[in-house]
C-alpha cells in the first residue's frame, strides 16, 4: 500500500513561514543563534514533544502542552526527535537561508550564526495570519519565548543538552 502523505518538517515553504512565525514572537530580542531557532521551530511544529525537555521548575507546567497539542500529531508513526531534528536540518537551513536573501534576516548577523529580524515589512496577508496563528495559540507562544528568554543554548543546562537534540558536550561555555 502506497500512502502520499504531507510532513511540515520537510516543506521549505511551511519552514519559512514558521521561521517568520518565530521571528515575530521573538522580536524583542537582539538575536538568536541558528541552533536556537532550529530548536525553537521544532517544538513550535512538534508542540505534543515539549514533554521531553528537561525544564526548570517553574517552566514545567509547559509540559501540558503535549496533551493540549496532542490534535497536532500525525496519524503515522514518526521517528525519534533526535532523528526528525536531524532531517529538518537542511530545509531550515534553506528556509533561513531564503529569508536572509529577501531581505527579512540581517545578513551581517546571519554571518555569526546570530538570527535577527530586519525592518522589513511583511505581506498584509502573511502579517495577518501570523497574528492569528500566534493569539490562537497563545500558550505555545508563551512556551516558545519563555524557551527563547530563559534559556541558553551551550552547556549542561543549555537547550542543547536540556532537549537532547544537538551535542553540548563540546560547547565552549
Amino acid at each position: 500500500m502506497i500512502q502520499i502523505t504531507f510532513q511540515a518538517a520537510f516543506d521549505p515553504f511551511h519552514t519559512s513561514f514558521r521561521l517568520l512565525r518565530l521571528l515575530e514572537m521573538t522580536k524583542h530580542m537582539p538575536g538568536l543563534t541558528v541552533d536556537q531557532i532550529r530548536i525553537l521551530d521544532f517544538y513550535l511544529l512538534f508542540p505534543f514533544r515539549a514533554s521531553e525537555i528537561r525544564l526548570n521548575g517553574g517552566h514545567r507546567k509547559y509540559k501540558r502542552l503535549s496533551v493540549e497539542f496532542v490534535h497536532l500529531k500525525p496519524y503515522g508513526e514518526l521517528p525519534s526527535s533526535f532523528v526528525l531534528f536531524t532531517r529538518m536540518q537542511s530545509i531550515q537551513v534553506a528556509a533561513l537561508d531564503t529569508l536572509v536573501d529577501n531581505g527579512y534576516v540581517e545578513r551581517d548577523q546571519y554571518g555569526s550564526q546570530i538570527v535577527r529580524r530586519t525592518n522589513k515589512m511583511l505581506a498584509s496577508e502573511i502579517s495577518e495570519r501570523i497574528e492569528e496563528l500566534n493569539l490562537e495559540q497563545s500558550g505555545l507562544v508563551e512556551f516558545i519565548q519563555v524557551l527563547a528568554s530563559d534559556y541558553g543554548i551551550y552547556g549542561r543546562d543549555g537547550l542543547k543538552s536540556r532537549t537532547g537534540l544537538l551535542e553540548y558536550r563540546y560547547d565552549t561555555v
